[in-house]
C-alpha cells in the first residue's frame, strides 16, 4: 500500500485482510489513525454511514443505502454498532478486487512501455551499426 492511497481503499484492504473475523468501526478507526488518515469533523459523519454501508452488520441493517438514511435517528443506530463485528459486503470487496486487478495493470502497462522503448532504442542502434557496417 502506498502513502498517498486513500481512506477507503485502506478500509477496503482492512476489512479484506481480515475477511473471516471481521472488523469493528472502532478498529477501523484506530487502524486509519495509525496510518494517519482518521476522518475528523463533517466528513468522519459521512464516513460512519459508509462504513456501515459497505460492511454488513448483522442485525443492523436493512442495509443502509443514501436513499434510506435518515440522518440522526440513524446516527444512533450506527453509535450503537460500532463494537460489533462487521463484514466486508461483497459489492465492496468486489469493487476492492476490480480495484487491485487495475492497479496490477497500470503496473504492466508501465512495464510494457518501458521495454518497447528500450526494444525501439536497441532497434535504432542495431540498424546503425549495419548501416555503417556496409558502408
Amino acid at each position: 500500500m502506498t502513502k498517498d492511497e486513500n481512506i477507503y481503499i485502506t478500509s477496503f484492504e482492512f476489512g479484506t485482510k481480515k475477511l473471516n473475523e471481521g472488523i469493528t468501526y472502532i478498529e477501523l478507526i484506530t487502524h486509519l489513525d495509525k496510518m494517519g488518515k482518521k476522518p475528523i469533523g463533517e466528513f468522519e459523519k459521512y464516513f460512519h454511514v459508509w462504513f456501515f454501508m459497505n460492511f454488513w452488520v448483522p442485525d443492523l441493517t436493512a442495509h443502509l443505502s443514501r436513499e434510506s438514511y435518515s440522518g440522526v435517528e440513524d446516527e444512533s443506530k450506527l453509535i450503537s454498532k460500532d463494537k460489533t463485528k462487521a463484514i466486508i459486503t461483497d459489492k465492496a470487496y468486489f469493487e476492492y478486487q476490480e480495484f487491485q486487478i487495475l492497479q496490477h495493470s497500470r503496473k504492466d502497462a508501465k512495464y510494457a512501455k518501458r521495454i518497447a522503448i528500450i526494444s525501439i532504442f536497441i532497434s535504432a542502434i542495431l540498424t546503425l551499426v549495419q548501416i555503417f557496417q556496409n558502408s
